[in-house]
């Protein structure tokens, strides 16, 4: 498995604050500076509307590479995180990067995230992952002959290593990136109930929002009741009750939850990047990712000391880390599987 050649070094003393790197991942500051870089990559982005099993319908953002630059180039699908959407500033921000280094770029959206909330009658929780697979086979299939990597932040970081655990050692997959994903859902919940408040803030606001779109559009729905809590765990154990299959929260987390045997099936090398100071994502959750680690070969940790949760921020004029990082083990991943094809056909 690749080493990456460098470790994150934020180039400020302040860059250094945990709460400072997590806030600009997702903030306007950033998303405005991402824009202005990103316009030839939007503008050559399409939308896509995929048609999954039981009638799921999903949007992605497809943005590929002409011909003259590449006969098939390498697919990257990315997968944003609770409560962003595929135009999230950290989600763009990767994406344009790559893609002015030569991979087409997918970026999806979960269901009821950005503007997708009329697309399905029923409302989006965390164990929904066949859809978000059917999304990625479909993907993955208009790639001609190129092998594609799931890319995923926080809980689409998640999402991306179960899909991956799910397709095995698929013909199609090159691999997986997690960023900050999410591993031990009931310990990040309190995390953010007890943490700094501006995080319970952040996330209960993104919250009702989606709740209160979901409910203009289908007017079966009636949120006032969640509205009214003021924590993320009131709200989760709520919204279980009321709109997933499940019986508790106890048992909804583990549907989801990757901290236990679930990850046994990763075939494709599967590299998580994750910072010690993530205030949502507790390094502790990675101990036993790391344990299964040591049986299979096909998980990498690459733990920062800095970082916050999906930040990775070098300096005050937004340029990540990350992109550097990621750009690296994408192109090793990319060798390998042209050494691969090359011993397949000698």
């Amino acid at each position: 498995m690749h080493q990456l050649s460098s470790r994150f070094q934020p180039g400020s003393p302040l860059l250094r604050s945990a709460h400072i790197q997590t806030l600009f991942a997702s903030s306007g500051y950033r998303s405005r500076r991402v824009q202005k870089l990103a316009r030839r990559f939007l503008a050559n982005t399409r939308r896509e509307v995929i048609f999954c099993k039981d009638n799921v319908r999903l949007e992605a953002w497809v943005t590929r590479q002409p011909g003259s630059v590449s006969a098939n180039p390498p697919l990257v699908i990315i997968i944003h995180g609770w409560l962003g959407s595929a135009d999230s500033s950290y989600v763009i921000d990767a994406g344009q990067q790559l893609y002015t280094e030569g991979f087409s770029i997918a970026r999806l959206n979960l269901r009821d995230h950005g503007e997708t909330h009329h697309l399905n009658t029923q409302v989006f929780h965390s164990a929904r992952i066949h859809e978000a697979l059917d999304a990625c086979l479909h993907l993955m299939q208009g790639s001609a002959d190129q092998k594609c990597t799931l890319l995923g932040f926080s809980l689409g970081g998640n999402f991306a290593l179960r899909i991956s655990a799910l397709l095995g050692t698929h013909s199609k997959l090159n691999g997986t990136i997690a960023v900050c994903p999410l591993v031990e859902p009931e310990i990040a919940m309190h995390a953010i109930d007890t943490g700094w408040f501006a995080y319970q803030w952040y996330f209960l606001k993104k919250w009702r929002s989606s709740m209160l779109k979901k409910q203009r559009i289908y007017t079966q729905y009636d949120y006032r009741e969640a509205l009214r809590l003021n924590s993320v765990s009131a709200l989760t154990e709520l919204f279980v009750k009321q709109s997933t299959p499940y019986e508790n929260t106890a048992h909804y987390f583990q549907a989801y939850s990757i901290a236990g045997d679930l990850l046994d099936g990763l075939g494709t090398p599967s590299h998580i990047i994750a910072a010690k100071d993530d205030p949502i994502i507790p390094h502790t959750s990675f101990f036993q990712i790391a344990c299964l680690g040591q049986r299979n070969s096909a998980i990498q940790i690459h733990m920062q000391t800095h970082g916050g949760h999906c930040g990775f921020i070098e300096d005050f004029a937004c340029n990540s880390w990350l992109n550097t990082a990621l750009l690296e083990l994408l192109n090793d991943q990319n060798k390998r599987a042209t050494q691969d094809t090359n011993q397949l056909h000698s």
